[in-house]
């Protein structure tokens, strides 16, 4: 688990294979039940990488951002029904 991006692009480097996981929230299901087997996984959950930025019309998500945190968005990301 790397503890910054810099060091996530590191990993990337050095295991080109690697399978990058940001929340887990689709990956988990896969690895569980054995239909993703990869070598290594790399979790991004202490890289950093969480937050919402915004910028004009832009909103960039991190690869960690909780979907929680999706909900105080606008749609299309957050369903305010």
């Amino acid at each position: 688990m790397p503890a910054s991006s810099q060091q996530a692009t590191e990993a990337l480097r050095e295991w080109p294979g690697i399978l990058v996981v940001g929340g887990a929230t689709i990956v988990m299901p896969a690895l569980t039940s054995g239909a993703l087997a990869p070598e290594r996984v790399m979790l991004l959950t202490r890289a950093g990488m969480d937050g919402i930025e915004r910028d004009g019309d832009r909103i960039r998500v991190g690869a960690t951002t909780t979907l929680e945190r999706l909900t105080e968005m606008p749609e299309p990301l957050a369903d305010r029904k």
